[in-house]
């Protein structure tokens, strides 16, 4: 049986719902919910580390990547024909 991941994300919202139905100890959630967002803030921080805020999107430091290909064969944004 294959066991699915969960983001930091998902994690801190499953925190955050617990201390709702768990009003004695919500502030134990919460900060546990607190901690799995810094976490996930990590991992966005990381991401962008690895590849550059600006090598995304269609206007990228490269230039405008609309109609071109990257790497994997795939089109940027292409826009749609008006026929």
């Amino acid at each position: 049986m294959k066991q699915q991941q969960m983001s930091c994300r998902d994690v801190e919202l499953l925190y955050r719902q617990r201390a709702v139905f768990d009003c004695e100890h919500s502030w134990k959630w919460l900060g546990e919910a607190e901690r799995w967002e810094h976490l996930a803030q990590k991992e966005t921080a990381s991401r962008f580390k690895k590849i550059g805020p600006m090598a995304t999107g269609p206007n990228t430091v490269n230039g405008d990547l609309r109609g071109k290909q990257n790497t994997l064969g795939r089109v940027h944004n292409r826009p749609a024909q008006v026929t």
